[in-house]
């Protein structure tokens, strides 16, 4: 398990935090690039800085599981379980890869949960991981696997949809809250460098768009849904919204 959480590390900078060797380092490929010109430079640095984050990042999602995970997240972050969820809630979770919210949920008592994902790894293991929810192997786009509930989690789901505002509009009278989690664009500089001199901004190969806070809130403004609460964390944005009807 981590030993901290994000927002309890010590980040007073002390003597052995610095290392020398990775200074060394930075500076040998600093002064190595400089000749090349600034933009080749810096779309080069871009490169090697989305190859390398990406790679610890699921490196330390290997290593650490779901820690890892939820202290990069804004839900978790937000604790909007424990501010929007009820023990009586009927709980739904698109996508639910490693059910990472039930632990919180099940805190406040919720015992009807059902985690929707089309993976048989993950299903298979939640199934053995929580033996008392129920999880089903579907397709959260068909409209059909979601049943009315109380609340509805869409984690880094969003981002995968050619068309979100359909999602979004097909389930507003199947429930009464929305989580929503997505990657924030803006919460990483190098994006904003990448996107105009056309180095990868993107999070993962299979997203078929990004979001920052004004892109998300716009989507849920079109779509008929009412922004509740929000946080920031670790590279992700958290809604709650409710639908109007």
């Amino acid at each position: 398990m981590l030993k901290h959480s994000l927002g309890h590390i010590e980040l007073n900078l002390k003597s052995q935090n610095f290392r020398t060797l990775d200074f060394v380092i930075y500076r040998f490929f600093r002064l190595l690039l400089l000749p090349t010109g600034r933009r080749f430079s810096a779309k080069l640095a871009a490169h090697l800085h989305w190859i390398f984050r990406h790679l610890a990042i699921a490196t330390s999602s290997n290593y650490f599981g779901v820690d890892f995970l939820n202290t990069r997240s804004a839900i978790v972050k937000g604790s909007f379980v424990q501010k929007y969820t009820k023990a009586s809630d009927y709980v739904v979770d698109v996508a639910c890869g490693t059910a990472r919210y039930l632990p919180l949920l099940q805190s406040v008592g919720v015992s009807k949960f059902l985690g929707i994902d089309n993976s048989d790894f993950h299903i298979r293991n939640n199934k053995e991981s929580y033996p008392t929810f129920e999880f089903i192997k579907a397709n959260a786009l068909g409209n059909e696997s979601i049943p009315v509930c109380d609340i509805l989690i869409a984690s880094h789901f969003l981002e995968h949809l050619d068309s979100p505002d359909s999602f979004l509009r097909s389930i507003s009278d199947k429930c009464r809250l929305i989580f929503i989690e997505v990657p924030d664009f803006y919460s990483d500089p190098i994006n904003t460098t990448s996107f105009q001199i056309g180095a990868p901004w993107w999070t993962d190969r299979d997203h078929r768009r990004e979001y920052s806070e004004d892109s998300l809130d716009k989507l849920l403004f079109e779509c008929n849904y009412r922004v509740l609460d929000k946080c920031f964390s670790g590279g992700t944005i958290g809604v709650v919204a409710s639908p109007l009807s």
